[in-house]
């Protein structure tokens, strides 16, 4: 019996990219865990709310429009002819074209979920939606069409493996940027500019989630190789196509998220503390984050290298944050943002033929050109929501706690008007709820 060799390439690379898109689906899991861990309990359901709102409308609208601004994007600025009509294709293509589509889709929600933890405690859902539905349709498709669609950083040779710029720098970019407009939690910095360390409710669900997002990676990671199969050249046999690498990048990813972790406690190490969870989950985060750039190309122990950089950095990066009186609850910036950096910048040091001043100098200019991209349209965005008084809640509310409007109650026992003890004190004792915070300062 004969098997069209076609039909073979396309299924088997079909069923390959839906179990991806299957694994970085379960991802928001991991965002819904890791966000929430770190937040008051009188904040959970709100948050939840945030995650799941992130997917609802993120990817209807990329459906609607995101797909087609990448590939318009990419034709605006690279060699391909612009076609307009063409760009919505897969809107009624083949069964390939769903499935690819679906892959891309899943990376878009996952660079808003980005933005969502790093707000909140003081973010308004519905600010929140707006701003989700703009990833998905137009702020991940612009550097999707810039990267990977043929745009102009891919002609100039712009090299962003799994989208360490793509997703997670413009991702880490746009969060910081939020956290500047909305401004910090009301109990995070003290009148001389001090930051309080505001504990999450659960570190068990913060590690959770972490380590959800971690098998995740594995479907970002491997999932871009993009194809088992490919129809060998010239004959009408079957040959491996990103399989090939698939094994390097899966070592890579492993690497990473262990690497981060040493790199990130050797930190408060060295100043005389105990490593601790949080920090352990940030570093693992951040090499997984840093290996997008370049899990198809480096070695084993240049990945250990550079994902050790990445851990080390998140603290640091974290206490000139709070110096700047940034109040990032997840640490967005530091772990995707300039772990991002890191893994971009480290490109050009594994490329074939070595090492040259011109790689790394396309490099900077991908990193200025996605990193100012996302800065640009989140404050457009979100600024226009902060004059529309849709950014931040008000005082009150966030002082009894975003659950209490969201419709439900995550611990009902905790907030005011639910029916049970309040978390006041009845001697008038401060509120003992907790919040997202890392206990790595340096002082």
């Amino acid at each position: 019996m004969q098997v069209d060799p076609s039909t073979l390439v396309d299924s088997v690379n079909q069923i390959w990219i839906l179990y991806a898109a299957s694994l970085v689906f379960f991802m928001h899991a991991g965002f819904g865990m890791f966000e929430v861990g770190q937040y008051r309990s009188k904040n959970s359901s709100h948050q939840l709310s945030k995650n799941i709102m992130t997917w609802a409308v993120g990817i209807i609208g990329y459906f609607v429009f995101g797909g087609a601004v990448a590939a318009i994007v990419g034709g605006a600025t690279g060699p391909a002819a612009l076609d307009i009509a063409g760009a919505f294709s897969y809107q009624n293509g083949g069964s390939v074209d769903f499935t690819y589509w679906l892959f891309g889709g899943t990376f878009a929600m996952a660079t808003a979920s980005i933005v969502s933890g790093a707000i909140g405690g003081r973010s308004k859902l519905s600010g929140y939606v707006v701003y989700a539905l703009a990833v998905g349709t137009v702020v991940y498709p612009v550097a999707v069409g810039l990267v990977w669609s043929g745009g102009w950083l891919a002609q100039i040779g712009f090299i962003d493996f799994a989208g360490a710029g793509v997703v997670h720098l413009v991702g880490g970019t746009a969060a910081i940027t939020a956290v500047y407009i909305l401004g910090p939690r009301l109990d995070k910095f003290n009148e001389d500019g001090s930051a309080n360390v505001i504990p999450g409710h659960s570190t068990s669900l913060m590690v959770l989630g972490t380590l959800m997002l971690a098998f995740g990676w594995f479907g970002f990671m491997t999932g871009t190789v993009g194809s088992v199969f490919q129809l060998a050249e010239g004959s009408s046999g079957v040959e491996l196509g990103g399989f090939e690498m698939v094994g390097r990048v899966a070592m890579n990813t492993a690497l990473a998220s262990g690497a981060g972790v040493v790199g990130a406690i050797a930190y408060p190490m060295m100043k005389g503390r105990s490593p601790d969870p949080d920090l352990m989950s940030i570093g693992m985060l951040s090499g997984l984050v840093t290996v997008c750039a370049f899990g198809h190309i480096a070695g084993g122990f240049g990945t250990i290298i550079v994902s050790l950089l990445a851990g080390f950095q998140a603290p640091i990066v974290e206490n000139y944050q709070e110096k700047l009186g940034l109040d990032d609850v997840v640490l967005a910036f530091p772990v995707h943002g300039t772990a991002g950096i890191v893994g971009l910048l480290a490109v050009p040091f594994f490329v074939p033929g070595g090492f040259t001043l011109q790689q790394l100098g396309i490099q900077i200019v991908g990193i200025v050109v996605l990193g100012g991209w996302a800065a640009i349209s989140c404050v457009i965005i979100y600024g226009i929501l902060a004059m529309r008084g849709m950014a931040r809640v008000d005082r009150k509310s966030e002082i009894e706690g975003l659950d209490s409007h969201a419709g439900d109650v995550n611990y009902p026992e905790f907030v005011a008007g639910a029916g049970a003890p309040t978390e006041r004190m009845a001697d008038g004792g401060e509120d003992t709820a907790t919040d997202g915070g890392h206990r790595t300062d340096t002082e």
